[in-house]
């Protein structure tokens, strides 16, 4: 018998627990890879123009400013009028600062930005 099926056999709220997080992760793939089929070939700076002046002041409100971020991981509230659109741009300007190395604070507003859409 394999260990899914024992799992299930004991109650089945392990095995809730890890499907959930399986279809959380899943969801959080395909929105990254769509943002990416999206803004590929396109600078930050597109990037940056096709968010907008009054979104980047809202995702300012979201963020705060350097590492203010990890305090707002415990309750992520959500500015209102910020759009999914301008959230799942700004993972991408976010994964292309990872890329040339800005790590701690990107990550942390990545984490940020899934919280967000998976609240609403």
């Amino acid at each position: 018998m394999s260990s899914l099926c024992l799992i299930r056999e004991k109650g089945g709220s392990l095995f809730r627990r890890w499907l959930r997080r399986i279809r959380r992760w899943l969801r959080r793939r395909r929105r990254t890879r769509r943002v990416r089929r999206r803004y590929r070939g396109r600078s930050i700076t597109y990037i940056k123009r096709d968010i907008g002046a009054a979104q980047t002041r809202l995702l300012r409100e979201l963020f705060g400013t350097g590492r203010a971020c990890f305090e707002r991981l415990a309750d992520p509230s959500v500015p209102v009028g910020l759009t999914n659109e301008a959230l799942e741009a700004y993972l991408e300007v976010a994964h292309r600062q990872i890329e040339r190395g800005l790590n701690d604070v990107q990550r942390c507003r990545i984490q940020l930005v899934h919280a967000a859409l998976q609240g609403r």
